[in-house]
């Protein structure tokens, strides 16, 4: 029987949904890895064992280091600029699609045997583009239409050809 608790690492966990994703795990029986370009906070009454780690997720290196060993991964980060900046700033699409072939490129690298991690990607209900006169649910063509949704796009897209 397998008794090892499965590693769970969130990516952006010192945001604001990272940091609410980072305290609902942590009241679980999981290994926790919390990883964010600051410390990110974990409640005192944590169930889960927890190894908070701060690392720069531009440098794929650090990514690699960041995945290692995880049976899930929840990707949250977003560019500093969010949405509004993904135009202005180069550095977004290397953040909102460079870190998923990152993460991508370190899982395929795994050596133990069994299932692949699960990946959870934070994409944007905005891709979609200009809402349909139905209710969203998921059949409907992404049609993006600024640079920020057309890069979570893309980064949807790199997971699932990765499946």
């Amino acid at each position: 029987m397998n008794t090892r608790l499965p590693l769970v690492v969130v990516l952006g966990a010192s945001g604001f949904v990272g940091t609410a994703v980072t305290a609902a795990l942590a009241g679980r029986p999981v290994r926790l890895r919390p990883v964010a370009r600051r410390p990110s906070a974990v409640p005192a009454d944590a169930r889960a064992k927890v190894e908070v780690r701060v690392a720069d997720l531009t440098d794929g290196a650090a990514v690699t280091r960041a995945v290692a060993g995880a049976d899930a991964v929840i990707h949250l980060v977003t560019h500093a600029g969010g949405w509004r900046g993904a135009d202005r700033d180069p550095a977004s699409e290397r953040v909102n699609v460079g870190l998923v072939y990152d993460i991508v490129a370190a899982l395929a690298e795994r050596r133990r045997p069994g299932p692949a991690p699960v990946v959870v990607f934070a994409g944007s209900t905005s891709q979609v583009g200009l809402p349909p006169r139905v209710p969203i649910d998921g059949t409907e063509p992404d049609r993006p239409q600024t640079t920020y949704d057309r890069q979570k796009l893309a980064a949807e897209d790199a997971l699932k050809a990765a499946t």
